[in-house]
């Protein structure tokens, strides 16, 4: 017992000086603020400097600087209790440091700071080996390689109070960090490399997103076309199957749905938008949240009468004998008298949220809809309210006046244990098909 007591000691008194003779490690970014994260776009310039001190004469090989892009995801195992995930490093740029940059012999020197400036672009594109996974389109290979925003980090609000959320599940992230390391090379195998100190600062990245074409959203696909604005203009039809007269609208409720998909193997094609369809393939998931937009009486909404019977001519812009709307006839219309409606509905995001671009990754994707929910009251009938509803999907992008707008965010800074745990061994790397 004393023996083991001693040998424990020993180890802890060795343990404490092996951290403490570790290289300590700093990264000083360019218009750093005190306690907040820089933010940055598409074609933004990362700049800073690494430095490195030590308290005792260390030496060492390399000095590695690199900006690294991870995605990870977790889901639930199928066949036994638990869970699994992925790890996918999908962005590393390297800070080449010249030879004369390095003091020679070297040895760091106690006493002394060492300096080495850094530079890195952020991309619109990743490497195409990035994704080199099977999939059934080449529309998919292009959205895998575009580069993918920060998620599942909280974002802090222009108040500089308040965190928003982005709504992505715990089993999802996103991340980037410029990542410091002191390397020394093994004397018995050269191709053996250990990180004497490693240290990381959080960045966040919000690309340019442009509005890109529609893909398949369900089963059932059509094609539309519309221009994206702050409001959205509902058109109604009411074919009546005699002589009824339309019903009184209610109230309109209008809703933001984010999905975020994840899986623990790369996705072979565009996910289903609406998030209603359970997945097929194990090692699969779906995080939803809906957030409230407005709630709209449209009682004092007028329906306007048209027939077919009549030969279409163009009045005047309150009266039509045809149908200028987009909406069709029902089924079951065999012609006659109809009715068509139109509501506006305005649709302005809430503070309180970050709405990251639409995305589509190899380990997960964010997509958005527009849940609209209109009530009515049908006459002579006393059963409870009616409702019918309406998904859109929509597309969530970002120009760079909104990029340059979020570049205050919370201050992170990794710890080495967390270092060490997000940077472990990948489970999904790309094959070399």
């Amino acid at each position: 017992m004393v023996a083991t007591s001693v040998i424990s000691r020993g180890s802890e008194t060795l343990d404490v000086f092996t951290r403490r003779s570790q290289p300590k490690i700093e990264i000083d970014l360019v218009g750093q603020k005190p306690g907040l994260v820089n933010s940055y776009t598409t074609g933004d310039h990362i700049e800073g400097t690494v430095s490195v001190t030590v308290e005792h004469e260390t030496r060492f090989d390399e000095i590695e600087i690199a900006l690294q892009g991870v995605s990870r995801t977790t889901v639930e195992r199928a066949a036994c209790p638990g869970r699994t995930g992925s790890q996918h490093m999908f962005l590393k740029l390297k800070q080449p440091i010249e030879e004369n940059d390095y003091p020679a012999p070297r040895v760091l020197e106690a006493g002394r700071k060492y300096s080495f400036p850094f530079e890195f672009v952020i991309p619109d594109q990743l490497l195409p080996q990035v994704c080199t996974h099977k999939r059934k389109n080449n529309a998919i290979h292009r959205s895998h390689t575009m580069i993918p925003p920060t998620l599942g980090d909280p974002m802090l609000a222009g108040n500089g109070k308040a965190l928003l959320d982005d709504m992505a599940p715990d089993m999802s992230l996103i991340s980037y960090i410029i990542r410091a390391s002191v390397l020394r090379r093994s004397s018995s195998d050269e191709r053996q490399v250990k990180a004497m100190a490693n240290f990381a600062k959080k960045v966040r990245i919000i690309p340019i997103v442009e509005e890109e074409p529609p893909v398949d959203i369900s089963d059932h696909p059509c094609e539309a076309r519309d221009t994206v604005s702050t409001v959205a203009t509902v058109s109604l039809r009411f074919d009546p199957a005699g002589d009824e007269q339309p019903p009184k609208l209610g109230s309109m409720i209008s809703k933001l749905k984010a999905s975020t998909f994840y899986s623990a193997s790369p996705w072979e094609d565009y996910p289903f938008q609406s998030g209603t369809t359970p997945f097929s393939q194990v090692g699969q998931g779906l995080f939803t949240e809906s957030v409230p937009l407005s709630t709209m009486c449209v009682g004092s909404v007028q329906w306007q009468k048209h027939s077919t019977m009549t030969s279409c001519e163009r009045r005047d812009s309150t009266e039509s004998t045809c149908s200028e709307a987009s909406t069709g006839p029902s089924s079951e219309f065999i012609g006659g008298t109809y009715y068509t409606a139109s509501i506006v509905i305005p649709v302005n995001l809430p503070h309180s949220k970050t709405f990251v671009p639409t995305f589509h990754s190899c380990l997960m994707s964010r997509t958005y809809s527009l849940d609209l929910a209109l009530s009515y009251h049908t006459p002579g009938t006393n059963v409870l309210t009616p409702t019918i509803s309406l998904r859109v999907p929509i597309q969530v992008t970002t120009g760079l006046q909104y990029a340059d707008s979020v570049k205050s965010e919370l201050g992170v800074v990794v710890t080495q244990a967390e270092l060490d745990e997000f940077f472990s061994p990948e489970i999904y790397r790309p094959s070399r098909e």
